[in-house]
């Protein structure tokens, strides 16, 4: 991949997954951004709470996800040296 984040294949642009990432993340931005401009005042730290709260749920989950993937390995591991 190149600088920008991305090059010509067969002329086809390809973009690298960290550049696919940041156009969408800004475009998410943008968006909430202008969905927040829209709130009542009174309605935008409940949303902002909501938004950390889901935001501190899914590090939490992703964390449960890689341990249980990481000990499931272990278990594969051992079984297949059992079966040796």
């Amino acid at each position: 991949m190149s600088e920008n984040g991305f090059e010509r294949i067969q002329g086809l642009i390809i973009f690298s997954p960290d550049k696919i990432f940041k156009i969408l993340n800004q475009k998410y931005k943008e968006f909430f951004d202008k969905s927040m401009n829209g709130l009542q005042d009174g309605m935008k730290p409940i949303i902002l709470a909501l938004v950390e709260r889901l935001r501190m749920t899914t590090h939490l989950l992703t964390r449960i996800g890689l341990e249980l993937e990481s000990t499931k390995n272990k278990i594969n591991s051992y079984t297949l040296k059992q079966q040796d």
